[in-house]
């Protein structure tokens, strides 16, 4: 009986004494909670992240180094009328003077919080902070990263992703998996090279694995070309050509059973980046095969300051590489001279491919010395293209008038006519009906009035499909329209012509020659 009351004694002791730190802790809770809901702005809550699982709505990190952690708030704000997207947001409180103050706060729409956390993107042994916000179930998330600068926080770069792992290898590495279709992705994995993000090859090939294992799930279940599409894709990424090839192959055929000419045609589009891996851009020169959609963007600039920037992720600015790619594709090389750049040209064209190649294009001078003085002549219509130590002169003279000045009048949109041509086009289109929806790429309208009457005419209209348009191998629709106020509208003639030539490409769309 002595034991069992000793034993009782004893517990209660205990859950007493356990109790006494359990109590502070929430005193210490509600203190911390009260005085951040004074930072809140109206009408918001506090919101815990989907990663990393289990964060709070607020976390701690001493950014400034100096001994005292700052705390990090994330909030939601609901729109005033539903169901549009929410405000989520980000406070950073700093105590000074042992009062805490409001150092810096950021707010994003979208529809949830994904991710809110901190991580050493950048390798300083500084922690930056990480912030994911959903805009939608299509559009997936996009991830911010701020740096600490300055008693405040400086975004660095930005991040789509509809899926996102971080690596730790030194620097932390950041897998991104963006979706294609259905539940296949293609996957980089991002680190930290000088001021940016850049694809890491040797930490893609260590990380591939998680994304074979993804893939092999996925493909045991339902043997789709999709997946073996997105999978190609990170086989050549991780330099695994043979297992790409095989894949490609794979997939391709699955295509062709379902008569799906865009997929293989995609596959196709694979399998000529996987034979140009190996391939310099020189070499591609050489052989007039260089291919507009392996070009990321070039820069031009002169020695006045004056800069632009041209790039494929801009349907307007992607004519302009087309064009410059046509160029250098009819290019003819030079031989046997002794013509050579300046160190600073007056203009410079730098092209960077989508395997991060870096091309630098100037015009060709030949220089005499006469009486110790070193005299330089332009050399009409020659360029001399330079990737590292390795150049290349060629002759064209489209390209070096474009890049004298050409490369300065370049529109930044449409013209007014263009406009109304789009306009007219697409007007007369809709008669068509969906199934001719994608051919809207480089529209034309002629119009020529019936027997001289303002009122009445005849309308030839053609475009090209827009699914072409990363590869160069269009299909090609004309069709015809009697547009009369006596017998209302009629279209005839509808015609599609597949797989059109480069020539009749370049025709079609005038501005790129």
């Amino acid at each position: 009986m002595k034991e069992i009351i000793l034993f009782t004694i004893l517990v209660s002791v205990i859950l007493n004494l356990s109790s006494v730190p359990t109590h502070a802790e929430e005193k210490l809770n509600k203190d911390l909670m009260k005085m951040i809901n004074e930072f809140l702005p109206p009408n918001s809550k506090l919101v815990s992240p989907e990663e990393p699982k289990s964060t709070k709505p607020y976390q701690f990190y001493d950014f400034n180094q100096d001994g005292l952690e700052e705390i990090i708030i994330t909030f939601e704000t609901k729109a005033k009328e539903q169901p549009n997207p929410s405000q989520y947001g980000v406070i950073v409180l700093r105590k000074q003077n042992k009062r805490w103050e409001k150092t810096w706060e950021t707010q994003t729409q979208g529809v949830g919080l994904d991710y809110s956390g901190v991580a050493d993107i950048t390798g300083d042994g500084i922690k930056e902070y990480l912030f994911g916000v959903t805009i939608g179930a299509s559009a997936g998330n996009n991830l911010e990263i701020f740096k600490w600068n300055h008693n405040s926080l400086k975004m660095i770069a930005e991040v789509p992703y509809h899926m996102m792992e971080l690596l730790s290898n030194q620097r932390v590495g950041i897998a991104v998996w963006q979706r294609y279709i259905a539940d296949t992705y293609f996957v980089d994995v991002l680190k930290w090279y000088g001021q940016k993000l850049v694809l890491d090859k040797d930490l893609y090939s260590s990380y591939y694995p998680v994304i074979e294992k993804f893939y092999n799930e996925k493909i045991s279940k339902m043997n789709a070309w999709f997946y073996w599409y997105t999978l190609a894709d990170a086989q050549i990424k991780a330099n695994l050509f043979e297992k790409a090839r095989d894949s490609i192959q794979k997939g391709t055929t699955l295509a062709k059973q379902l008569s799906l000419s865009d997929a293989v045609e995609n596959f196709k589009k694979l399998s000529d980046q996987l034979e140009k891996q190996r391939v310099p851009f020189l070499e591609q020169l050489m052989t007039h095969s260089l291919k507009h959609y392996e070009v990321q963007n070039i820069k031009t600039e002169n020695d006045s300051g004056q800069q632009r920037i041209f790039s494929i992720n801009d349907g307007f600015q992607e004519r302009v590489l087309r064009k410059v790619v046509h160029w250098l594709n009819i290019s003819s090389q030079v031989n046997g001279t002794t013509e050579v750049s300046l160190e600073k040209p007056s203009n410079k064209l730098t092209l960077k491919t989508v395997n991060d190649e870096v091309i630098t294009i100037e015009h060709a001078y030949k220089c005499v010395l006469e009486n110790k003085r070193k005299t330089c002549t332009a050399k009409d219509g020659e360029l001399i293209i330079s990737e590292n130590s390795h150049k290349v002169q060629i002759k064209s003279q489209s390209l070096y008038d474009w890049l004298v000045v050409g490369w300065r009048k370049e529109l930044n949109g449409p013209t007014k006519e263009e406009l109304l041509e789009e306009a007219l086009f697409t007007r007369y289109l809709n008669y068509l009906g969906p199934s001719y929806d994608d051919f809207f790429m480089c529209p034309k309208i002629k119009i020529e009035p019936i027997d001289g009457d303002p009122r009445r005419h005849f309308i030839f209209a053609s475009a090209l499909n827009y699914a072409g348009h990363h590869g160069g191998d269009f299909d090609k629709l004309t069709f015809s329209v009697r547009d009369s106020n006596l017998t209302g509208l009629q279209v005839t003639n509808v015609k599609i012509d597949k797989h059109i030539s480069q020539e009749e490409t370049q025709k079609q769309c005038q501005k790129l020659d």
